[in-house]
């Protein structure tokens, strides 16, 4: 106890300074872990956290100060020898024990300022970002009881960009709303098809006067090419007008008003897994890793079937990238999948003894509107999401769906049918695999048996007919969707 050897040794003075400040940290911690709030908001004001790596230090060293001293003031005059070694030892062993925490937290608290810094820092403009006026300290998203969030993967990569690729030339294959109950924390995921055409812009946008039919190239375009055939001051001052353009193109598409976007690029998202230790998923279809059919290259391996299995970044990203026999409604769905888990499998231990992997994979992999005053209320909001029901919208399956032609008027129906229900649905945690005890995943090479062949996956049929919407037809429950289903992994799959 800091503070008590002084006293001990008759300097009171100096002993009892040191008990309460030791008194008086312990208090201050113990508030801090009361009032989340507080605690958020220091942990994401970088000139706090650079506040808390000089305190860190200090602190050390004059704990460091204090041992030694009570260790001198204390050792008897007739010492032997060896005893004064050994006493010097245990000083030793004392200091590294108290310095050595203080070292990590001081590191880990410079790398989250660096984050911080570099992905939410600087001045940014938005024409399509929410003005959220803060509710109670209990419930800062008591004032808005849904936000909706844009989750976009890009192709970025830095072999890609070796290659003289730029941000303008990216596709964002992966867009994903993110809808979200700030009450309970229950989540409607509902992914775009990368080849969905016509994607609407709401009527009173410029963008509307400009692409009156909609966007006519891909989804997947807009973000990287629409800046390049507009004003770029279309929609007003803003820091990014292709996720501007994208957002309000989804959020017509959906009905819904898109607030914020996450950017991912693929190294980002495999530097998270890596940091995490991989992620443990359910494989229900043998896995291509690599191949091109359209170009007759065949895989070099396959991810097996099984249940539980423990996957590295490596084969984390073909599960969620590969689309050879398969196709992008299939990838969508594996998609969602690991985006669950990710959630799921993201415990507290594991975030803090990786800390310092997971700050810089995510300086490299995020890109976002999210202000950085909102971050605290962020956080707040994924503790509620992380053990709340996630549920997943498979749009081409509705009887009406056609990308070239899509059903914006069903689609729509579907994810207010799917909002509806995640909103009166009672938030159940799902279980969590153990991940100690998962398997590894079976890979084998493309020459396996009984394994020739391509399989052809074909779209439901379009129709002119508007189905009849309900949320069982379009949304499941990804708990249940994520799940290992040993008949459908039996079954052949070619």
């Amino acid at each position: 106890l800091p503070g008590a050897g002084l006293v001990r040794a008759g300097r009171r003075l100096a002993g009892w300074s040191a008990l309460a400040l030791t008194a008086l940290a312990v208090g201050a911690v113990a508030y801090l872990v009361t009032d989340r709030q507080t605690l958020f908001a220091l942990g994401f004001t970088p000139a706090a956290l650079r506040g808390i790596v000089v305190g860190l230090v200090a602190v050390g060293v004059l704990w460091s100060a204090l041992v030694t001293a009570t260790h001198l003031a204390l050792r008897p005059v007739w010492s032997t020898g060896p005893q004064r070694v050994a006493g010097a030892l245990l000083v030793a062993v004392i200091v590294f024990a108290v310095t050595a925490p203080m070292a990590v937290a001081a590191r880990y608290a410079y790398d989250h300022s660096n984050l911080v810094t570099t992905v939410f820092g600087g001045e940014q403009q938005s024409q399509t970002r929410p003005t959220v006026t803060p509710g109670t300290r209990e419930d800062p998203w008591l004032n808005m009881p849904r936000v909706n969030v844009l989750l976009i993967g890009s192709d970025l990569s830095e072999e890609r960009i070796k290659q003289g690729v730029t941000e303008s030339d990216i596709n964002t294959d992966t867009m994903i709303l993110a809808s979200i109950d700030t009450r309970t924390g229950n989540t409607v995921l509902a992914g775009i098809p990368r080849n969905t055409r016509r994607m609407p812009f709401p009527q009173d946008s410029p963008l509307h006067r400009a692409y009156p039919q909609g966007w006519t190239g891909m989804a997947n375009s807009i973000y990287a090419h629409l800046p390049g055939e507009v004003d770029p001051n279309i929609l007003g001052p803003t820091s990014n007008l292709g996720a501007d353009a994208l957002k309000l193109a989804v959020g017509e598409a959906l009905g819904v008003r898109v607030d914020y976007y996450v950017m991912v690029n693929l190294d980002g998202l495999y530097g998270l897994i890596n940091a995490m230790g991989g992620v443990t998923l359910n494989v229900n279809q043998r896995i291509a890793i690599g191949g091109d059919a359209s170009r007759g290259i065949r895989p070099r391996a396959y991810i097996e079937p099984g249940k539980d299995l423990k996957l590295d970044a490596y084969h984390a990203m073909w599960y969620a990238r590969s689309r050879y026999d398969a196709d992008d409604y299939t990838r969508m769905a594996r998609q969602r999948c690991l985006i669950q888990a990710i959630i799921k499998q993201a415990d507290p231990a594991t975030m803090i003894t990786r800390y310092e992997e997971i700050a810089k994979a995510g300086s490299r992999m995020v890109k976002t509107d999210i202000p950085a005053e909102m971050l605290p209320m962020f956080v707040e909001l994924s503790l509620r999401v992380k053990d709340a029901d996630t549920y997943g919208v498979q749009l081409n399956r509705m009887p009406s769906w056609n990308d070239a032609n899509p059903p914006f008027a069903d689609m729509r129906a579907v994810i207010a049918a799917a909002i509806t229900e995640s909103n009166a649905a009672p938030t159940s945690a799902a279980p969590q695999p153990t991940q100690s005890a998962a398997p590894a995943p079976t890979v084998t090479s493309p020459a396996a048996p009984a394994t020739s062949g391509r399989r052809t996956t074909t779209a439901p049929a379009a129709t002119t007919t508007a189905p009849t919407v309900t949320v069982s037809s379009a949304a499941t429950n990804e708990a249940d969707a994520c799940a290992y289903q040993p008949a459908a992994s039996a079954s052949p799959t070619r």
